[in-house]
């Protein structure tokens, strides 16, 4: 059964709390002593993710703190849903696979002007989250390159 990432890091805490003793921390695999490396490496987990919950071991946590969840902006949501209209709207769509061409001769930072054009002065949102709403959301969007050939 896969634990969730929530669950593997409990998971961790709680070895941790029942294998670590003054002498340090004591890694086992069926029954045999193994050194952290080899721990983390037969059990899958990440150097980083472990690095982590051992922080919270030596800090007296015992259990793991639940991620905090952000709620979507109303500017966020807008941002997208104008991207979505605006790319079907202009975009073509690619036959063969699940891609937009936006048109050669634009640009981001257009399409970004465009967008605060479109919308209201406090509906905009900064040119960076455009561009990562851009990246997260619409991968398959892109404005290709057009080389041109002198004769």
């Amino acid at each position: 059964m896969l634990l969730s990432s929530v669950q593997q890091r409990q998971w961790i805490l709680d070895y941790l709390h029942m294998h670590t003793a003054h002498t340090g921390t004591k890694y086992f695999i069926r029954g045999k002593e193994v050194c952290v490396q080899m721990w983390l490496s037969c059990l899958g987990l990440s150097l980083s993710r472990f690095y982590n919950v051992r922080s919270l071991y030596t800090k007296g946590h015992v259990s793991v703190p639940k991620p905090v969840v952000r709620r979507t902006s109303s500017k966020t949501m807008m941002a997208i849903a104008w991207m979505d209209e605006y790319f079907h709207r202009i975009g073509d769509h690619m036959p063969d696979r699940m891609a937009i061409n936006l048109p050669c001769f634009m640009s981001r930072d257009m399409i970004y002007k465009q967008f605060v054009s479109d919308m209201s002065d406090n509906q905009t949102i900064s040119r960076s989250q455009f561009y990562s709403l851009w990246s997260n959301n619409f991968r398959n969007v892109s404005i290709p390159k057009v080389l041109l050939k002198h004769a």
